[in-house]
């Protein structure tokens, strides 16, 4: 049961397009969101996602105001590219937790961490590509370009049992690469600006 996919009867157009319709219903119904939401006042989050050949936007303002198109995005914060196949990789009942930023222990979600998040991406420049090892020893690629500068360039290796443990506050990005259980090749100053992130 843990290691099923989770297949969605929506195409990726279909998701994007609920996106603001969602986004409202949750900060409408949840304290949390609503909290989270006054973090990003006066702030606008602009994101390109990219599956395939298939281009998607996501603009956030004031924390709030959730616009969501089909197409590419100008001056995107950030744009995050992957195969439908990385995806669907990714997909996987055990690992959606990981994916909501649900911490286990606390049994909370963590408000800070999206305004810490957005605060490390809005200054970075360059590329990282993510490489997340599976248990069925595939990979799957996933590629950020921050503010819209390819270069430097990192590629970041890593399980998803190590990168569940960053997200849940049990062990540290520096702690990881010294045990060899995170790789680093490439720009080491610009893959180590993620720290904040965890």
């Amino acid at each position: 049961m843990a290691d099923q996919m989770i297949h969605l009867e929506f195409s990726m157009q279909e998701i994007f397009n609920l996106i603001p319709q969602i986004a409202d219903n949750i900060i409408r119904q949840s304290e949390t969101a609503a909290r989270l939401s006054e973090g990003f006042k006066d702030n606008e989050i602009r994101m390109a996602f990219e599956f395939d050949e298939h281009a998607y936007s996501l603009i956030i303002r004031n924390g709030r105001e959730f616009i969501s198109g089909n197409g590419n995005l100008e001056n995107p914060m950030v744009r995050v590219s992957m195969t439908m196949a990385d995806l669907q990789n990714l997909i996987r009942v055990k690992h959606a937790g990981l994916f909501l930023h649900y911490e286990k222990n606390s049994g909370r979600f963590n408000e800070n961490k999206p305004v810490s998040i957005f605060k490390t991406i809005s200054g970075m420049k360059g590329k990282i590509v993510s490489e997340l090892k599976l248990d069925d020893g595939s990979i799957s690629r996933i590629s950020y370009v921050f503010n819209q500068v390819e270069t430097p360039m990192a590629t970041i290796t890593l399980t998803m049992d190590t990168l569940d443990s960053l997200f849940k506050g049990k062990d540290n990005p520096v702690n990881l690469f010294m045990a060899g259980q995170l790789q680093i090749d490439g720009d080491m100053t610009l893959a180590m600006q993620l720290q904040s992130i965890f």
